[in-house]
């Protein structure tokens, strides 16, 4: 039996078809089989996120919080090189330029631990998108049983806790609503207090988000409020 002329050049023309393809998927997968396990980890990045969980009778808010603000790097850098001097500038609440002084005389680091409606956990009504540059909340809720105001609570600290290739703590906090009136709540940020280098301090925002969905607080009714923060291996 004789192969025809055209049949073989048809077999010629699909290995032909079939080896290209071949060196086109080797080519393209080459680098990657290439690496070595410590090219691949550096791709591994250390991330630091909030978990944000709002709620009140029944109704519960769950969203992640892309919440820092840029006033947490510069006082991150600050307190890395133990800064003295004028080094960095954040805004404060009121939008002025201060110089923070994290080492040294009028030392005081950053922090939240306080219990005042300044400081902390902070709450609002404000729907504004959030932005990087953003310095306050939008709308604060202010602290006591007065009109649109909501009773700030004591926060309460969770140990941290670490397992494998991660670590996070909870702090949480409740208002509650003595106004005697529905309050809507529709952001919520951190606000930190650090030590000027001139003297004395200033509190400034940390982080802020908008919810997802407003949570209204009736009167006499509870608002809790928790930021999860984790760093996790990605």
């Amino acid at each position: 039996m004789k192969i025809q002329v055209p049949q073989i050049r048809t077999v010629v023309g699909i290995s032909c078809v079939i080896l290209a393809i071949f060196l086109i998927v080797l080519m393209i997968l080459t680098p990657w089989l290439e690496r070595k396990p410590d090219d691949q980890k550096i791709h591994n990045m250390m991330g630091i996120s909030m978990i944000l969980d709002v709620s009140t009778d029944g109704k519960h808010v769950h969203q992640v919080g892309n919440s820092w603000l840029r006033q947490m790097l510069p006082l991150f850098w600050a307190e890395s090189r133990l800064c003295t001097t004028s080094c960095v500038q954040i805004r404060d609440t009121s939008n002025t330029l201060r110089s923070p002084c994290v080492y040294g005389v009028g030392y005081k680091s950053y922090h939240w631990l306080t219990d005042s409606a300044t400081q902390g956990i902070v709450v609002g009504s404000g729907s504004t998108a959030v932005t990087f540059s953003d310095y306050k909340l939008e709308t604060i809720i202010g602290s006591g049983s007065g009109s649109g105001q909501l009773t700030y609570n004591a926060s309460v600290w969770q140990a941290m806790t670490t397992p494998t290739d991660s670590s996070s703590w909870q702090v949480t906090r409740t208002f509650t609503n003595n106004s005697g009136s529905t309050i809507t709540v529709r952001e919520v940020g951190i606000y930190m207090e650090s030590g000027l280098q001139a003297g004395g301090s200033i509190n400034f925002c940390g982080a802020r988000d908008v919810l997802a969905e407003a949570v209204e607080v009736e009167a006499l009714h509870v608002l809790t409020v928790t930021y999860t923060i984790q760093m996790t291996l990605e």
